[in-house]
């Protein structure tokens, strides 16, 4: 599978190396700059570092630091520096690291990427996976693309919604002539199959269901979620289909099947079938849970079913994980 192939393997490991050697840099920056501050002659290391440990202990703003009595106490014939250990040790993790930072940064050069200082790393490997990956989903799935859109770090930032408010997997099988809820695709009102089929992409989210648990039981919404996918699979052959669970609710929320029971009993047939299929299945739902199995009060914005800012920040923080 395309996601699988071993060119982004090697892509993530790159940029891993690329942020693990920032972060090394940086780490050894501190460490080096402490070490070159508590840099002694021979003659006073010792009192020097005991004058240092009692700074600590009780450092008063209002008088000068014993770690600075010992410096201006050095013997003006005696002042030839020696380097600490720890600041010679990190000055060589320095360039240790900087030699690996820049062999990642030619190593992705080397292959053909793209290189985007403003935002490295995985951020920048997510967002390039989801760029040619279209979202479809109801008013939960609307404020994922709110939150994506307004943030230039998201992972899905560059990718396609079909989402609107209300809709509901029964919305998206009928014929659009004959129903009002589809999305909108640059000005065009389709099914959401015949929308995808003009569109460069390479995978399908669906966050569909919530809508349809109101009236109609797991089991057939899971039904018709198959039968969506499969609409979808015929009008773009090739494309990954990646079901996306249904995230849960207030715990005192309910609504026809709309209530936490239904809805993991919906998420479980969803993430079997997906597996029968050949379809792909993201498990966002664990995640807004709190002890008791409903969705955790901080995330929810009105005490039903949709979510706060925080909440697609969880979002985020798993799609960005899901990246193969």
């Amino acid at each position: 599978m395309k996601h699988k192939s071993f060119y982004k393997i090697a892509t993530l490991a790159i940029s891993a190396a690329v942020i693990f050697s920032s972060c090394a840099i940086s780490y050894s920056m501190s460490a080096l700059s402490y070490a070159v501050e508590n840099t002694t002659t021979p003659d006073n290391t010792e009192s020097k570092v005991e004058n240092s440990v009692e700074a600590n202990k009780e450092a008063d703003p209002n008088e000068s630091s014993d770690t600075e009595s010992a410096s201006d106490s050095t013997d003006a014939n005696n002042s030839t520096p020696v380097m600490d250990p720890v600041a010679a040790e990190n000055l060589q993790n320095i360039q240790d690291a900087l030699a690996q930072y820049y062999r990642a940064l030619q190593a992705m050069q080397n292959a053909g990427l793209e290189i985007d200082l403003s935002n490295p790393g995985i951020e920048a490997h997510a967002q390039n996976y989801y760029k040619k990956s279209v979202f479809i989903g109801d008013s939960v799935m609307v404020g994922f693309a709110n939150f994506s859109k307004r943030n230039a770090n998201a992972v899905a930032h560059q990718a396609t919604f079909l989402s609107a408010t209300s809709f509901a997997i029964f919305h998206a099988l009928k014929d659009v002539s004959k129903d009002k809820l589809q999305p909108t695709y640059n000005g065009r009102k389709d099914n959401v199959w015949n929308l995808i089929a003009d569109m460069d992409v390479e995978r399908v989210f669906i966050y569909l269901g919530t809508n349809d648990l109101v009236g109609i039981d797991p089991a057939k919404t899971s039904d018709r979620m198959m039968e969506l996918c499969e609409k979808i699979k015929a009008s773009k052959p090739g494309v990954e289909i990646h079901i996306v669970s249904m995230s849960p609710c207030y715990y005192t929320s309910t609504k026809g099947y709309l209530n936490n029971p239904a809805i993991d009993e919906y998420n479980l047939l969803l993430s079997q079938k997906a597996a029968a299929n050949g379809y792909f299945f993201v498990d966002i739902n664990s995640s807004l849970k709190d002890a008791t199995g409903n969705l955790e009060a901080s995330y929810s914005s009105d005490k039903f079913v949709h979510l706060k800012t925080s909440a697609y920040q969880v979002w985020n923080n798993i799609f960005a994980g899901y990246v193969k």
